[in-house]
């Protein structure tokens, strides 16, 4: 959904066996294009995989996002580093849907915190 230029991207985690916990906050401009999913990388760890192994990880909007759900969150699937960001809506039972590069801003800060299980 378009190059990200960022002012900044702090963050720390803490791996104790197999499970990761991570925090970090993000700030980045960009100019959206298109209709992909938005996606975050970087995660220090892969997940573990196996069938329904996806972990949720909890997104705190700060500005920029454009969107009409009641929570923003990224799930990574099976092996990955990636997680995909989804939005999720309570009035109609808590559905989700893919969170789009047409819904953000130019400028984008969020904080990102959760805890998933690595290989």
């Amino acid at each position: 959904g378009g190059s990200p230029s960022y002012s900044w991207q702090v963050g720390h985690y803490v791996k104790i066996g197999k499970w990761v916990w991570i925090d970090a906050n993000v700030r980045f401009t960009v100019t959206p294009s298109g209709v992909t999913q938005q996606a975050i990388g970087g995660l220090p760890f892969a997940s573990r995989a196996g069938a329904g192994q996806y972990h949720g990880i909890h997104i705190l909007p700060q500005q920029g996002f454009n969107y009409d759900g009641d929570g923003v969150m990224v799930t990574i699937g099976d092996s990955s580093t990636i997680g995909y960001v989804s939005e999720y809506t309570a009035s109609t039972g808590g559905n989700e849907s893919s969170f789009l590069a047409n819904e953000i801003g130019t400028t984008i800060e969020y904080r990102l915190t959760g805890h998933y299980v690595a290989t």
